[in-house]
């Protein structure tokens, strides 16, 4: 008589809710208005503020570029707070069996770090590296806007990783801002050199002029006015 084999049947069981961390991506798309506002900002700052901007137009790209700033600060605090963190609890949900029926349940667990990244944010993440490096030693704009938004695709394929994101817009933001601000108030002070080519003197001669000039203004205001010379 042949022995009765036991029969299992492999049924699939879904999470209720998810159990990990929204990654980067998923929190831009539950805020898609807002942050497609955000990259407008980025897009007008470097289009106005692109080549040897001048004028109304670097002043505008100034201004663009602290609201952007401005605006990466702001949402990255917000990602941090409202970005959905790791379930507590797991909630599984499954065809129901017969009555008698076992039911065997197999878990299986990753290291907190690939559940967090996985090797394919890593691999895309050197691979940016590499392209900011070989567009910085050959000075190649191209080459480092490429391997700057793979870095950002990097960081937003990491679970929470969207305060990260904007964290990192703030330090690149700056980087492109800081510059620009600083070159616009030595544009506003003409070098020695321009005026002397103008005047048809020396640059020494204009040094001079420049402090008999200063001497005759604090004589005629006197020492109570607060004027005081300049080097």
């Amino acid at each position: 008589m042949a022995k009765p084999t036991e029969s299992k049947r492999v049924i699939s069981a879904e999470l209720v809710r998810p159990a990990l961390a929204e990654s980067g991506w998923e929190w831009l798309a539950r805020h898609s208005r807002m942050v497609g506002g955000f990259f407008m900002l980025g897009i007008a700052a470097l289009t106005l503020g692109s080549g040897n901007a001048t004028g109304v137009r670097r002043v505008f790209a100034l201004l663009i570029g602290v609201a952007f700033i401005a605006t990466a600060a702001g949402l990255g605090l917000w990602a941090a707070t409202t970005s959905r963190g790791n379930a507590a609890v797991l909630e599984y949900a499954a065809p129901v069996v017969a009555a008698g029926s076992e039911v065997a349940v197999e878990l299986g667990n990753f290291p907190a770090w690939q559940a967090r990244t996985g090797w394919g944010m890593w691999l895309v993440f050197g691979l940016g590296v590499a392209i900011v490096l070989r567009g910085w030693l050959f000075s190649d704009r191209w080459w480092k806007a490429c391997g700057l938004a793979m870095l950002a695709a990097s960081f937003l394929s990491i679970r929470g990783g969207s305060g990260l994101f904007f964290g990192v817009a703030v330090l690149v933001g700056l980087a492109w801002w800081l510059p620009r601000i600083f070159q616009a108030f030595r544009d506003r002070r003409p070098p020695v050199a321009e005026a002397a080519a103008a005047m048809k003197r020396s640059a020494g001669a204009i040094h001079m002029l420049r402090a008999r000039a200063h001497d005759r203004l604090r004589e005629i205001l006197g020492p109570a006015s607060g004027f005081q010379t300049s080097s």
